[in-house]
C-alpha cells in the first residue's frame, strides 16, 4: 500500500495547485537522491496541466534539516507571486 503514497505519486496530485517544494541539500530526513524522482515527476505533472509556473523548488546546498533565510526568502516570494496580495488588498480597500 505505501508504494502508492511515495512522493513520486502524491506531488504529481497536488497540480495544478501551487506547490513549492523547501529542502536543504544536506537534510538526513529527506535525502535529495530520494526527492529528485518526485520533483521531476512533480514537474512533468504542473507541465501537463499548463502549470508550470506554479510549482517550485528550492534544494540549498550545505544545509540539512533547517530553514534559512535564503528558504524563508524563497517562501515569502512564492506565497506573494502565489497569492498576489496586492491585487486582494486593491479588491478590499477599495471602495464600491
Amino acid at each position: 500500500m505505501l508504494e502508492h503514497y511515495d512522493a513520486p505519486r502524491s506531488l504529481p496530485a497536488i497540480a495544478p495547485r501551487p506547490l513549492l517544494i523547501v529542502s536543504g541539500a544536506c537534510d538526513p530526513r529527506c535525502p535529495v537522491r530520494g526527492l529528485r524522482p518526485a520533483l521531476r515527476a512533480a514537474e512533468r505533472a504542473y507541465r501537463l496541466h499548463g502549470a508550470s509556473d506554479s510549482f517550485g523548488a528550492v534544494i540549498q546546498d550545505g544545509v540539512g534539516h533547517e530553514v534559512s533565510p535564503e528558504m524563508d526568502a524563497a517562501v515569502e516570494a512564492f506565497f506573494i507571486k502565489q497569492l498576489k496580495p496586492a491585487a486582494l488588498l486593491r479588491a478590499v480597500v477599495t471602495p464600491a
